[in-house]
């Protein structure tokens, strides 16, 4: 038996992954499926993004741990992919395999790191400032979404003071691993073939930091909710 946990990112929800959970329920209903979400207000204390990496880590894998011993397996999204990179370094041994869709590894660069803390004190105004509609039509039209399928993102109603802490604690700019303790065997990584800013990121860390596991999704730009099931027959 396989227990399988899902992280969304950014302005996401527990239903994010449901499609995807469907049919891996279909090849095998004995699995198991936990999903979670991280930014509504009745998100427990524990996974809520007033954690930062660290602490966030701890108390997920002690969740994993409490729902009993099998095959863990990591499904993470963006922000979500940060989070599940920072838990599956601090136990490398709880987890069968990690799969990061869309998740940039960290920033090394001063200068990009600069970009980023401005570019999230930015939203974070936008956050105050906009209604939703006009936040979230914002946020899609960023060059990053470019060739992705931009659906309304989430059911559930989110608080924008989570967001804003998610913004701060799950920054890139704070990831508390090195690059080479994510090139591991157990951790993969999934970028959209339409996505030409991430395909550029992985070109580089498969040169300069010879990134193993890098899976390349026919069709997808960098919003993906879905994996090609084969990966999970085994």
């Amino acid at each position: 038996m396989k227990s399988f946990y899902f992280l969304h990112g950014f302005l996401g929800d527990r239903f994010y992954f449901d499609a995807f959970i469907e049919r891996l329920r279909i090849l095998n209903p004995e699995n198991r499926f936990f999903s979670y979400s991280l930014f509504a207000d009745s998100v427990e204390p524990e996974l809520s993004p007033e954690q930062g990496f660290s602490q966030w880590a701890i108390n997920f894998n002690d969740l994993v741990k409490k729902n009993g011993a099998s095959d863990n397996i990591m499904v993470a999204y963006s922000m979500g992919g940060r989070l599940g990179l920072h838990s599956f370094v601090q136990d490398t041994e709880l987890w069968h395999s990690c799969h990061c869709l869309s998740a940039n590894p960290g920033l090394i660069n001063p200068d990009d790191i600069t970009a980023r803390l401005t570019w999230e004190d930015q939203w974070c105004q936008m956050l105050d400032e906009l209604g939703w509609d006009e936040f979230l039509k914002k946020w899609n039209q960023q060059g990053v979404f470019i060739n992705s399928d931009l659906s309304k993102l989430n059911k559930v109603e989110l608080s924008k003071p989570l967001l804003k802490w998610a913004l701060k604690n799950w920054s890139l700019t704070r990831h508390e691993f090195q690059l080479e303790q994510v090139n591991h065997p157990k951790v993969h990584w999934h970028v959209g073939e339409k996505d030409s800013k991430y395909m550029q990121i992985f070109e580089l860390l498969k040169q300069d930091h010879k990134y193993k596991n890098i899976h390349i999704v026919p069709g997808k730009g960098h919003r993906m909710n879905s994996l090609p099931m084969d990966l999970f027959t085994n």
